[in-house]
């Protein structure tokens, strides 16, 4: 099946919907969660852009590595998806709930990082 980047944004755009809705109703992993797979599907809109392909990293850290090898977008937009993907074992798989502000800067941290990703797919 081949794969899109306008529909990777769109699951990007789909995944903040409902984070805002998770958040709404004080589920706190849940939305820090769908703000991480927001910033993930921004991603690999990204890279299907620019590569033509999907990159699947072994891990968090090379995700980062491997975008800012891309040159298309500056450190600001990489440190965002950095905190995202860092919480995502504790978000999904840990045994607490995280605390609100968690929630409210993952989003802010996914909407910033679509935002500079969608101004790089505009200009490429």
């Amino acid at each position: 099946m081949e794969q899109h980047p306008e529909r990777s944004i769109k699951l990007a755009d789909d995944f903040l919907a409902a984070d805002k809705l998770a958040l709404l109703d004080q589920l706190i992993n849940p939305a820090i969660s769908l703000a991480i797979h927001s910033a993930i599907q921004a991603k690999d809109a990204l890279y299907l852009k620019v590569k033509k392909e999907i990159v699947k990293p072994r891990s968090h850290g090379q995700a980062v590595k491997h975008l800012r090898s891309l040159g298309v977008l500056g450190d600001a937009s990489l440190n965002q998806l950095s905190r995202l993907l860092a919480s995502k074992s504790e978000a999904e798989y840990g045994q607490l709930e995280l605390p609100i502000i968690d929630a409210v800067e993952s989003i802010r941290d996914a909407e910033r990082f679509l935002k500079a990703v969608k101004a790089v797919l505009a200009t490429n």
